[in-house]
This record gives C-alpha cells, structure tokens and sequence, in this order.
C-alpha cells in the first residue's frame, strides 16, 4: 500500500533528526567522521573500511529496529536501501553538511511562498526526483500529507526564509504568521477566500503543536513537576515520562541559551572543562550533557529518575544566570526570546517562530568555528527533543481504529492542549482563527452534570472569543467602544455525549432495573446522558441569545462502545418541540435558536454492515432532520470487495452479528419486493443461527418476531418503563422454569438478563461471504439514497478518515462516491472539516486542499474540481449550526451585552 511506502520512507529520512536514538547517541556523525578519515589516513585503511562496515551495519540494525517498532515492514531489504539512499550513500563532508543538505532539500522539494503567504510547492521541482524518487510527480501531495504528521515543517519553512530571504530580513514579514503551510493553490485558495466552515472540530485538541510548544518553552518561573502526567507518550514509548519531562524542561533552558549565544556571543556555551574559572561552570556543565545526549541520560537515571520532583529545582538554579545576564526584570513585558533577540513585542506571531528562524540562520552560516559547531549540535539536539515530543502527539496511519485513537492519541493530546495554559479557550480560538478563511467553527465539547459548571465554562468560552474580537477584530473610537474592523470567524458550541462501555456487563437484570438502573443495560449511562441534556436545556432557556451559541448536540467516542437504541429518549427529549416558546423574545427581541443534531457513526466498525446500521439507525431513531449531520459516515462509501481482502474473517459480538442481519433484512425486505431469494434465505439461515446460540431455545422465535424485538429497542421512551412489565409477564420466572416462549417484547427483556446479555456479547469469528459483499452493496445503495433525499449531511474528515479508517490514501476517502459535481442521483450533501487539528496536523483549508488535490489526481479537470470544492465549501457553510444573519458589529454588540449578563 502506497501509504505504508510513504511512512517507510518518510520514517528512515527523518530518524536522524526524530528519533532519541540520535539523541543519544549520534551514529551518522561517527560513520561520516571515519569515511573521511580515510582521505587522509591511507595507513589504516583496512581498519577504518572495517570500522565503516561496523557502524553502517549498525545503524541498519537500530533502524530496523525503530521502523518496525512505529510502522509496518514488508521486509528489511526495503529499510536497507532506504538506509543508503537517505543518509549512507551519499558523500558528505561533515554531520552537519548532511543536515544543512537536508534540510535544504526539503525546503526546496515542499516549501513556496504566495501573496504574502508560505505555500506548499505542489508543482515538480527539477531536485525532486534526487530527495523523493517514486513518491514525487503524483505522490508528492500524499507524501507532504504524511510529511505532516511525521515533524512540524516550522524549521523546514524557516530554512526556506533564511535561504531565499533577504540577510537583512525585516522581523515583520512574520507578522501574524503562526506557522500555517497553505496547501490550496493559487485558484483554489480564492475560492477558500470566499469563506469556509468547520463544522467537526474536538476542542480538546484544537490548538496547534506549534502553539503548544511554543507555550512549553516559556519561562514563567512556575513549577512544571506535573508536566509528565501531561505528555502523550504511548505505551510502547522507551523513555518515560519523567525522563521525558526532564528533556522538555532542558529544551527551554537551552533554547534561551543558543538565542544568548546567537544574539550575543556571549559565552554561555563555551566547554566548561576549558574554563579558566569557575563562572557559568555548571550551565556549561549541563549545556555539554544535552549536546552529548548520553550523558544527560545518565545524569537524569542517577540523580531524577527516582526523584522527579527535584527537576524543578534543580532547573531553576540553571535559570539564574540565564536571567540575570538578560537582566529579566526590566523585561517582564515581553516574552524571553523577544528580549534576547529584540523582536517588538507587536509583532503578531510565535517566539519559537522568531527562535528557529535566528537558529536556522545561523545553521546554515558557512562559518566553522568551535562555538558555532557547538551552537548547529545544540539546535540539532533541540530539534530531536521537538519532533520526538510532536511524533508522540501527531497520529500517523501506522495503527487504525478509533480505540487506539482515543487511548493512545486523543485523551493524551486533551492533557497536552492544557499544558501551562490557563488561558485554554483563548490559545484554542486564536489557534483556530489563524486560518483567515474560516468564518464560522463549532467546538465540541463535553456537557457537565453540573449547570453551574456548564455555565462557567461556557461563560469562559464567550470572554475569551469577545476578548479575542477585541484585540485581534476591532479598534477603539473616541468613546472607547469597540468598532469591528475586518471579517471576524463566528463560534458556536456543539455538546457531545461521550459513548462509553457498560463495565456493569454481565451483571444485569430486569426486574431489578427500576430500584437499580445499573442493573438495565446501560441505564445509568442513558440518565447521566438525560440529565447533561436538561443542563444545557436549562441554560438555553435563561437568554435566548445564548441559543445562537450553543448551537447543537452529538454523541462521540468509540463507535463499538454503546448501542444506538440508547439515545433514543435522550435525543428525543432535545429535540422536544414544546421546550422552546414560539416567536419573538420579550427579552432582546430574537428568536431563540433550535438545537441542531450531529452523530458520530459509521467511522470505527467491525463490519461494514455494523457502520451502516448505526448511521441508519441514528436518522431512523433519533429525530434527524434536514441539515442535521452524521460524522464521519465511512461506512457508506467504502468499497466493500476491497474491504474484505483486508478484513476476510472479523471478530464481534454475537449479538452484533444479529442486530446487523435483522437490520439488513427489515430493509432489504421493504425496499426490495422480489429480492434474491438466495440472499434472504442465506440471511434467515444466519440470524437462525445467532439468535440460537444466544437464547438457547427457539420456541416462538421466527425471523419476523427477531426483527420486532430488534426494532423494540427503539421504541421504549426510558428503560424503566420496561421493568413493570417484565415482572408483569414474568419473564424471568418462565425463563429459570424453561418454559419461555419468545415474542418480541421479551426479546427486549432479554437485553437486560445477565444470562442472554453474557450469551450477546460473546465473541466470535466471522467470515466475510461472497453473500455478504451483495448485502452490503445493495444497502449502501439504499442508505445514500434515503440520505440524499432526506437532507442529511456527512461531515467528512479526510486526514481523520485516512488516518483511523480502511483507506490507505486521500483519493480512496468516500467523498467520491457520495458526492459529485456530476451526479444526479444518490448525490449526499457533504462538508469537510478538520476533526482534531492536534492530532493530525492539519486544519479545514487544508483539508478541502487534500480533496481538492485528490480530484485532479483522479482525472477530474481543474475547473470541474474547483466547481466542486466551491460545492464542498458552500455545502459546509449551509450545514453550520451556527446561524447568525446580523452585522458584525451586531454580533459584536449583543456578545459584549450577553457576556455582561452572565
């Protein structure tokens, strides 16, 4: 698969400066030493040629070791030659020659500038055969998609400054440049220009790496003892948190050093052992160590590694000096790398922006002293620390599924967005707002048990938006009111309802259900859902224009985790005609704006039938309407033939495997008068099958009675009201006397009775059958045509999608199959969006790139791709929850009176 090429690829090009392997120990730079040793040591030849094949094979063996550790490997060989083409065929004079070389390379292959901003150069350069060899031509869009998940491209962008700017380079080129790489080209970015929506966006992992970085590497003075429990290392990780705690807390320290020594020369990373006397000695101590790798590891095992509370201390005895030469201050007001470097503090952009781009300047200087070959070590070190960190926080498409998502990416990036931020909806927004297309984002966030907590954060939401509007939208006039200056993004909040296991499982029981709901399945899930939903009912109600910013409800997390028919009361009662009074406010004279629905279905399935039931059943169940909106919806575009060769036997639950077949046939069997006899027979003989190994006894049970009680599940307004009746007919009495005869009611029963549940979720193998392949195809069909007319739209999120799901590159992502400029029939209204920008790296402009980009290399034309994406981009603004028909100043206005209110 190209994808799994490309990360081979992209793996063994960047190790050198990604992984801690070199950090510790720098290989490349031995191995290169010797070779040119041999020049000039004719005399021990033999010996350094035996040295060169010692080191190159290994640093071989720790590569293969580190790819097959982070990718999947078709065989060494391939990691071998990638090995010698990237870093051991070629001659370099020096280590860092390589690097300089390197990093040029990219700069040149990946980096552009356009209309003031810096853009992906998605034409052919004449160099980009030398550095990208098979992925260049039609692959470089998939290569420099993946390339941004493997290290932020911030030094890469800034080698490009350095070597196509000026020596003279006026700092304010970097004004309001946050390190955005504009993917579109030229004529697409002016159709992006018109505006575009991001519709699909988790706030717990909003904000960029960059900006959380560059927040990592600031001095407050504050205690970082707890920043271990916040890095998103993975279970796999061979450094451990404190380890890598220790490492971070070193980046800031010597980060502020090179900028010292850059700007200053003043001495700070002279070789302490050289010293004539004992100032600085021991920051030159530590600044030796980190350049060394192995030797700060060694001082972390014996002095942190059982004792990581003393890192603090010991780092700010380190600061002292650092501060006192700065003479911090007089400088309070401005962030420590301005006043190293003397950047006026308005200019709008990152310190690690202005840091990198000082550093690679002084990298790529042909000048080579002893000082500055230990300054280009130090950022060398500084940047394997970085993109280490940043490949931890940055998905790559090495495992999919979303349960290792959220393990092992989502809910350590949620910690990682808070990292030394008090201030987290001011960094999310204003990471957001960096895109100068957007003009309207929802941000999902979690709904509280608590209404005073759900309304300090949402308090908390609306003042960091007004005073972002303030400062970065809107000048003063002579009254000190605040006028809108220019085209300000529009917010809103989508509320998700996290889906989670029942861990009670198997110990259920329905006639205890209504003294116990932990005793119902997933009973007292479904009331913690109902009272989330009354909190943000209630807090609708106190202002109607708090209506226009709370603008909708999901229900996200792991798909597999929690049954549809579980939200149905939920849902219902949102959606609850009566809770919202008809015409105007008395308050402000607005409407009061309904909640719009969105869910999570159809991404993370087992089989694709299981997707294509959920997302059926959420617009069947839940009270979807026109313009409400499903995420995700891989399910409903995957090709299934080619899913079945990577998926010829999965394993689910058996209840699962008859929930889905009972699904097919209610729907084939009302859509499809004459269908295949052989097919509906091959489902019967199936779901016979199931529901035997699941109820023991098929006394009463007939295909019609299974497909009654799978549709019950729906039809209950709350579980309680089930408990009554079981004991009324009671189910389980007949069941422990055996002479239980099944109807579909106590087939609902039998969903709550630890001895059917135990038999439902055990699991089995299950092959996927030529049968199953014309059942899915026929349903796929049937589920975009109810789509397609019912208005229904899919948020489609193309780096997630490729990421998590069965696709293996962007042009294989369903948005081409269930929507097209050409289409006349089944076509379903879709929009794009970004997801979890943290995670993936990416943000909604670049994200219609990347479809954009897909079309043409799918043999669209131009102009019909560039119709279609203005389609796509349309298509996202209509489908925004987020309705706000008033001015800007209006808006502005009614926030500044809203957020006095609250």
């Amino acid at each position: 698969m190209i994808n799994d090429s490309i990360n081979r690829y992209l793996g063994v090009l960047c190790y050198p400066f990604t992984s801690l392997d070199f950090f510790y120990e720098d290989k490349l730079k031995k191995f290169i030493g010797v070779r040119n040793s041999i020049k000039d040591d004719l005399t021990n030849r033999e010996n350094l040629e035996k040295s060169i094949i010692s080191l190159k094979k290994s640093i071989k063996e720790d590569v293969i070791h580190y790819i097959g550790r982070n990718y999947i490997v078709n065989s060494y060989d391939e990691i071998n030659l990638y090995c010698e083409m990237c870093f051991l065929y070629s001659e370099q004079e020096s280590n860092h020659d390589f690097y300089v070389n390197l990093f040029k390379a990219l700069a040149q292959s990946f980096i552009s500038q356009r209309d003031g901003k810096i853009v992906f150069k998605y034409w052919k350069n004449d160099k980009d055969n030398d550095l990208l060899g098979g992925f260049s031509g039609n692959n470089k869009i998939y290569l420099f998609h993946s390339l941004m998940r493997h290290v932020p491209l911030d030094f890469i962008v800034m080698t490009y400054m350095n070597v196509n700017g000026d020596d003279e380079q006026d700092m304010y080129c970097f004004n309001s440049y946050y390190g955005n790489i504009e993917v579109a080209d030229q004529l697409l970015a002016k159709i992006l220009q018109k505006g575009v929506a991001e519709n699909h966006l988790h706030s717990g992992v909003s904000r960029t790496f960059l900006n959380i970085w560059d927040k990592l590497m600031e001095y407050t003075g504050g205690e970082d003892e707890h920043l271990y429990l916040m890095l998103p290392l993975d279970n796999h990780s061979l450094v451990s948190k404190t380890e890598l705690q220790f490492y971070v807390s070193a980046c800031r320290l010597i980060r502020a050093c090179i900028s010292i020594e850059i700007a200053t020369n003043y001495g700070v990373l002279g070789n302490y052992k050289d010293s004539d006397n004992n100032e600085n000695i021991e920051l030159k101590f530590f600044v030796n160590m980190f350049k060394s790798g192995k030797e700060l590891r060694v001082f972390y095992e014996q002095h942190f590694k059982d004792n990581p509370k003393e890192i603090d201390g010991y780092m700010k005895s380190l600061w002292e000096e650092v501060l006192e030469y700065i003479k911090w201050s007089e400088h309070r007001d401005c962030n420590l790398v301005r006043a190293i470097f003397k950047v006026d503090n308005t200019i709008k952009t990152y310190d690690e922006i202005i840091f990198l781009y000082y550093a690679m300047k002084h990298f790529l200087s042909e000048e080579k002293s002893l000082e500055q070959k230990c300054i280009n070590e130090l950022i060398v070190q500084y940047l394997r620390i970085k993109n280490f960190v940043f490949n931890t926080s940055v998905q790559q498409k090495t495992i999919k599924g979303l349960d290792y998502f959220q393990v092992e990416k989502y809910s350590k990036n949620s910690k990682l967005n808070r990292i030394k931020n008090t201030k987290f909806w001011e960094q999310a927004i204003r990471a957001q707002f960096q895109n100068t297309d957007l003009t309207k984002i929802e941000f999902r966030v979690s709904l509280h048990k608590n209404c005073s907590e759900l309304r300090k954060m949402v308090k908390d939401f609306l003042q960091a938006y007004l005073q972002i509007l303030r400062s970065d939208y809107c000048v003063t006039n002579h009254n000190n009111e605040y006028i809108v200056q220019r085209r300000m993004p529009k917010v809103g909040l989508v509320f998700h309802l996290l889906k989670r296991y029942d861990d009670s499982i198997p110990d259920k029981c329905i006639a205890l259900g209504e003294v116990n709901h932990r005793k119902l399945q997933y009973g007292e899930l479904q009331d913690n859902y109902i009272q989330e939903i009354e909190n943000l009912i209630e807090l609708r109600k106190e202002n109607p224009e708090l209506t226009k910013y709370l603008v909708g409800i999901d229900a996200a997390s792991l798909e597999n985790s929690t049954p549809i028919w579980t939200f149905t009361p939920v849902f219902e009662i949102a959606r609850d005609s009566t809770v919202e009074p008809i015409g105007l406010s008395s308050y402000n004279n607005c409407f009061r704006q309904s909640l719009g629905f969105t869910f999570h279905a159809g991404e993370d399935f087992r089989h694709i039938l299981s997707g294509l039931r959920r997302m059926d059943e959420v617009v069947t169940n839940l009270k979807f309407h026109a313009g409400d909106r499903i995420g995700h919806g891989t399910a409903i575009g995957i090709d299934p033939i080619q899913w079945r060769v990577s998926n010829p036997v999965v394993v689910m639950p058996r209840i699962e495997i008859l929930d889905n077949y009972l699904w097919a046939y209610h729907i084939l069997s009302h859509n499809y008068a004459k269908f295949e006899a052989s097919i509906l027979a091959y489902m019967e003989e199936v779901i016979y099958k199931t529901a035997k190994m699941i109820y023991g006894t098929t006394r009463g049970l007939t295909t019609a009675v299974l497909v009654d009680g799978y549709l019950n599940n729906f039809k209950a307004s709350k579980l309680l009201d089930m408990c009554k009746e079981a004991e009324e007919q009671h189910f389980c009495k007949e069941q422990q006397e055996k002479r239980l005869i099944w109807d579909s009611t106590k087939l609902t029963f039998a969903r709550h009775c630890k001895f059917y549940v135990s038999q439902m979720y055990y699991p089995v193998n299950y092959e996927i059958t030529e049968e199953d392949i014309i059942i899915i195809q026929e349903l796929q069909s049937i589920v975009r045509n109810n789509f397609s007319r019912l208005g229904i739209v899919i948020e489609i999120n193309p780096s997630s999608n490729l990421v998590i799901g069965d696709l293996d590159i962007v042009t294989e992502n369903h948005i081409y199959k269930i929507s097209s400029i050409e289409k006349e029939k089944d076509n379903i209204l879709t929009c794009v969006n970004s997801d979890d920008p943290t995670v993936f790296n990416t943000n909604v402009s670049n994200e219609l790139a990347y479809i954009y980009y897909g079309m043409l290399e799918r043999g669209i034309g131009k102009e019909t791709a560039l119709s279609w994406i203005d389609k796509l981009r349309k298509n996202g603004m209509d489908a925004s929850f987020i309705q706000r028909n008033q001015t800007d100043q209006q808006i502005y206005d009614e926030l500044e009176r809203l957020v006095d209110s609250m």
